[in-house]
C-alpha cells in the first residue's frame, strides 16, 4: 500500500511539472503573440506617417527622432499632421 502511495505522489509531481511547463510554453507563446502585434502596431504607425508625409506640406509631421517614444507621443505627432492637412 505504502508503494501505491509513492507512485500516486511521484505521479502528482510528475503531473504538476508537466502543467509548469504547459503553462510556461502557453505564457511564452502569448509574449511571442504579443511582440507581433505591437510590431505590426508599429508598422500601421509608420504607414500611417508616410501617408501623411506624402500627402501633407514639408513638415506635417515632426520627424521621428523629435518625437518622444511610444504609441502616444506618435499617435500625437501623427494627429497633429493630420490636423495640419485637414487646413489645407
Amino acid at each position: 500500500m505504502a508503494q501505491k502511495n509513492a507512485l500516486t505522489r511521484d505521479q502528482f509531481i510528475l503531473d504538476g511539472l508537466g502543467r509548469c511547463d504547459k503553462m510556461t510554453q502557453d505564457i511564452q507563446k502569448a509574449l511571442e503573440i504579443s511582440e507581433a502585434n505591437r510590431l505590426e502596431a508599429w508598422e500601421a504607425m509608420d504607414m500611417i506617417r508616410e501617408a501623411i508625409e506624402t500627402l501633407g506640406p514639408v513638415g506635417a509631421v515632426k520627424a521621428v527622432e523629435y518625437v518622444l517614444p511610444g504609441f502616444i507621443n506618435e499617435a500625437k505627432a501623427l494627429i497633429e499632421g493630420i490636423q495640419k492637412l485637414s487646413k489645407e
